[in-house]
C-alpha cells in the first residue's frame, strides 16, 4: 500500500521524548520547536499531543 499516514510513529516512544523534553525544559519561559523533514506534518502533530497529554498529567500529578 502507499500513502499510508500513521499519526503515531512506532520507531519512537513519544511518551518517553516528551518526557524528555519536558525535564529538559521545564523551567524555560519560551520553548521553540521546529519539525524537520515531515512529509505530512504526523511527527509534529504526534508530538504536540504526547507533549499536550504529558503535561497535564504531570500539573495533576499522576
Amino acid at each position: 500500500m502507499a500513502n499510508i499516514t500513521c499519526t503515531f510513529r512506532i520507531d519512537l516512544d513519544w511518551a518517553d521524548f516528551a518526557k524528555l523534553e519536558i525535564e529538559n525544559f521545564k523551567h524555560k519561559d519560551k520553548v521553540n520547536i521546529i519539525q524537520f523533514a515531515s512529509s505530512d506534518g504526523s511527527e509534529a502533530y504526534t508530538q504536540i499531543i504526547v507533549l499536550r497529554h504529558c503535561l497535564v498529567l504531570d500539573i495533576d500529578g499522576q
